[in-house]
């Protein structure tokens, strides 16, 4: 696996490192700490080395970026052994200066960084991320510099986010590929639109249908999410794996189930299409980014192999009645086992 690292000389790439140094790579990777120089070359080296507490004596006899970087990269290698880490220095626009590296590289993942609140620091500007959010043709790692007092026995928690399009299914298949996985608790949540309200129109009829038609199109995204989580306990041999629908505007309502999960880890595609692919939509996947108070990865670039295969097995050619009379079964089905493995039921708690 090939990752490209982007860090300046601000504090918010702590979390960064920090979040290369916690995964477990795919031995013989390879990784490399990339920094866009800036006017302030001083700035970088002594923001470097007081980050990471080298000591001062050091810092003074280092006078290049080159040596900030490298001493960074080698400190790096140490925590995961394995993974081949190099340094980088660049110059230009940072956004194509780091897409055209991670291009010529052949980069798997682009890793960078953000802060909680929104404000941006240092070549973190919002155009930085953002622009690599959108423009980058493989998976973004946005790395939140947010701690949470949790116990160190606590699995990581991952929120996959699931919806009808092929980006979607990219984006669990990309999971199932990575060796941190192991250990972890994961939840898939889909996003359904608010139950319509009664009386929106005098036609009985008409607001039957669209009733019918809402709880049709709720139970298929629920046997959607259900089957994509039963494709990642059974290849991937992970324990607890949640699976659930929740209502409302996309973007608000995966930034609460983070929340209340609450995710180490939100996971979402790019690009979605279809009438019912709302959930990653590049607008929600940038909200998702900026407001979620743990570390993102928007999958992109990649090709799903097995979404025909999960939506066959959920895809119905009855009427909307028939699929509708499906629902009871559909609800024993999310605590049913297959083999030794069980897919539970999203707690209510995580949707309020």
């Amino acid at each position: 696996m090939k990752i490209v690292v982007a860090i300046d000389g601000s504090s918010y790439s702590q979390a960064v490192i920090e979040e290369c140094a916690s995964r477990l790579w795919p031995p013989g990777s390879e990784m490399r700490l990339v920094h866009v120089a800036g006017p302030s070359e001083n700035d970088l080296v002594a923001g470097l080395f007081s980050m990471f507490e080298f000591a001062n004596d050091k810092a003074d006899s280092v006078s290049t970026e080159e040596a900030a970087l490298e001493n960074i990269a080698l400190a790096l290698a140490s925590r995961i052994p394995g993974v081949a880490v190099k340094s980088e220095r660049l110059l230009g626009e940072p956004v194509k200066a780091l897409l055209g590296y991670a291009q010529a590289f052949k980069a798997n993942l682009i890793v960078t960084g953000t802060r909680d609140s929104g404000i941006w620091e240092g070549f973190f500007l919002g155009s930085v991320s953002q622009g690599l959010l959108e423009q980058a043709d493989c998976p973004v790692l946005v790395a939140r510099n947010f701690v949470r007092p949790t116990e160190a026995s606590r699995p990581k928690q991952v929120l996959i986010c699931i919806d009808d399009s092929v980006c979607s299914g990219a984006a669990v298949e990309w999971l199932m590929g990575q060796s941190w996985l192991k250990g972890c608790r994961v939840c898939f949540t889909s996003v359904a639109e608010p139950r319509p309200a009664p009386g929106l129109t005098s036609d009985s009829q008409s607001e039957a249908t669209q009733l019918l038609t809402w709880q049709a199109e709720r139970v298929f995204a629920e046997n959607l999410a259900h089957e994509w989580a039963v494709l990642l306990q059974e290849e991937c041999l992970i324990k607890e794996v949640y699976s659930g629908v929740v209502e409302g505007d996309p973007a608000e309502a995966i930034v609460k189930v983070a929340k209340n999960w609450p995710a180490d880890l939100v996971l979402v595609g790019s690009h979605g299409k279809s009438a019912l692919a709302k959930l990653v939509l590049g607008s929600v996947s940038q909200k998702v980014s900026r407001r979620v108070q743990c570390s993102v990865v928007v999958v992109k670039g990649i090709s799903s192999r097995r979404y025909r295969e999960i939506r066959a097995k959920v895809t119905s050619d009855h009427v909307l009645s028939a699929i509708l009379s499906e629902q009871t079964n559909a609800n024993r089905r999310r605590d049913s086992s297959r083999g030794e493995n069980t897919i539970h039921v999203m707690p209510t708690s995580l949707r309020m």
